[in-house]
């Protein structure tokens, strides 16, 4: 799944001499978390909700109400973290994580804003990749790392009759590895004690 499948495309944007005032109504009005800032049909930076809320709440000092009628760029974030339509998601999500940030603008080749792609955006991303929106059971299963343990697990899933509909994989103790699968069957405890029974490690669900 690559950005171009979750990304918001043809985000709402500001010019830089918008007041911080002008684009909190803004993103009130459109319910925004973050506004690129565009200047001339170039990306030059950007700012959230939460950058203006401070300046336009009902608590903020009086030196930060007075900032209220200041250009965005004098408080945008610039440079901005960008991403393009073919990054995948999972290495969208390492870098907003890496970096701290709520958002990646998407860009062309020309540099032209195509989109805007949210921590949510991602985590929905993750969802829909585990299969967990859809009918299914969690297996989790402990193997040592070594070639054809997927193939294994395949095996004894199809003598099973259970199609798998997502996989993923992580580091287990002892450097060995752990796959998280979703597998279409409602009856995931008598499958997983099934696949004990043949010798499987299984984490869950618990065996009792």
């Amino acid at each position: 799944m690559l950005v171009r499948d979750v990304m918001t495309p043809h985000p709402l944007t500001a010019p830089p001499d918008l007041t911080v005032l002008g684009a909190y109504r803004l993103m009130q009005e459109r319910s925004l978390r973050h506004l690129p800032i565009l200047e001339d049909g170039r990306l030059v930076g950007i700012v959230s909700d939460r950058d203006l809320s401070a300046r336009a709440s009902v608590l903020a000092t009086p030196e930060q109400r007075r900032g209220l009628e200041d250009p965005l760029r004098s408080v945008m974030v610039s440079p901005v973290v960008t991403t393009d339509l073919e990054e995948p998601v999972e290495e969208a999500a390492r870098r907003m994580r890496e970096r701290r940030i709520g958002s990646l603008v998407v860009t062309d080749e020309s540099g032209a804003v195509r989109g805007i792609v949210t921590g949510i955006d991602l985590l929905g991303a993750i969802i829909r990749l585990t299969g967990v929106n859809a009918a299914s059971s969690r297996l989790e299963l402990e193997v040592d790392n070594v070639p054809g343990q997927l193939a294994r697990v395949g095996q004894a899933l199809e003598r099973e009759g259970v199609n798998v509909s997502s996989v993923l994989t992580s580091p287990a103790p002892e450097g060995r590895l752990r796959f998280v699968l979703r597998v279409d069957t409602p009856l995931g405890r008598p499958l997983a004690r099934r696949l004990a029974e043949q010798g499987f490690e299984v984490v869950w669900p618990p065996m009792r």
